[in-house]
């Protein structure tokens, strides 16, 4: 950054022989190499909508588990386990591998935090 400003910010230029030209790292190697970019396609779905959001997440969960596989880092998915995400008007889970996932849990007699929230609210 430092170098950057010097560089291209005349106000600047008197710090110049402050700034390091190389800055030392554990990852030297890996950063002086070029980044992969991997772009995804466009999805014609409106995040805004809790539907449409869920199979944005569905969709990047299983390019990401097809890198993965391409990679040699998980095994590829069977044929037919992508689930579909529509979500009908009125149903109470998200999909069939995460029922009720939107619900609020309900309290357990058992639980030893009855009072403590299980998501942190900002207002």
């Amino acid at each position: 950054m430092g170098r950057i400003l010097c560089e291209f910010l005349s106000e600047f230029k008197c710090l110049s022989n402050l700034v390091s030209d190389h800055t030392p790292s554990l990852y030297e190697e890996e950063m002086s190499s070029r980044s992969l970019v991997v772009p995804f396609p466009m999805l014609m779905r409106d995040e805004k909508k809790y539907a449409d959001l869920v199979h944005v997440l569905d969709q990047l969960e299983v390019w990401l588990h097809e890198l993965y596989a391409k990679a040699g880092l998980c095994s590829p998915l069977e044929a037919g386990s992508a689930q579909s995400s529509e979500i009908i008007a009125g149903s109470v889970s998200a999909r069939p591998g995460q029922p009720q996932a939107h619900v609020p849990p309900v309290l357990d007699d058992n639980d030893p935090l009855p009072t403590v929230p299980h998501a942190l609210v900002i207002n």
